[in-house]
């Protein structure tokens, strides 16, 4: 027997809420729940994780243009290199992505009709670094069965070195076979 979460189940980005589309589009706040801890050796069957910094940019810029007092403006959104995030990175993706020498490396977005005021271009800027800084470290795996993986919840690896800590849920799925219980998931960084 083998349980699905539906295919249009999506996590929206700040993981607060759940989005639901089967012909309408629901919005539903997630409850507030305890971490669904994962230690290897005890409860973590497998994992592989992946670190890229492909993409990863020490700021993003977001121009756009103010047609009424026909004038540009732009806003930046610089990477925070907190304790978690530099934790994961050897120097040389450290330096990857603070740039070489260093330069910084910046990714500029021309957002001209997406967004009208600065406020907007730094809303956009803001959630584009935080959509690259989850995408930096994505992992898949699988556990001995449990109910509280599912999209939307938090799971805090343990005793996995650099990736230990804690990730969102995106998928799971729940098998019962002949082996038993087992959940297998995908999961990314959390902020």
């Amino acid at each position: 027997m083998t349980l699905f979460f539906p295919k249009n189940f999506f996590v929206c980005q700040n993981s607060k809420f759940s989005q639901f589309c089967p012909n309408s589009l629901f919005f539903k706040k997630n409850p507030v729940e305890s971490k669904v801890v994962l230690t290897r050796g005890k409860n973590l069957t497998s994992l592989s994780a992946r670190l890229s910094t492909s993409g990863q940019v020490d700021t993003i810029e977001v121009r756009g243009w103010d047609a009424a007092q026909k004038k540009a403006f732009s806003a930046r959104a610089k990477s925070n290199h907190s304790r978690a995030f530099v934790s994961r990175l050897v120097p040389t993706g450290q330096m990857q992505i603070s740039g070489l020498a260093g330069a910084s490396s910046e990714r500029i977005i021309y957002a001209d009709g997406k967004v009208r005021t600065i406020a907007e271009a730094q809303a956009m800027a803001d959630a584009e670094m935080a959509e690259q800084r989850r995408a930096l470290l994505t992992a898949e795996g699988s556990a001995i069965g449990n109910p509280d993986i599912r999209p939307g919840s938090i799971v805090d690896l343990e005793n996995m070195g650099r990736f230990s800590g804690e990730y969102v849920v995106e998928k799971a799925q729940h098998m019962i076979d002949q082996s038993g219980y087992r959940t297998s998931f995908s999961i990314r960084q959390h902020l």
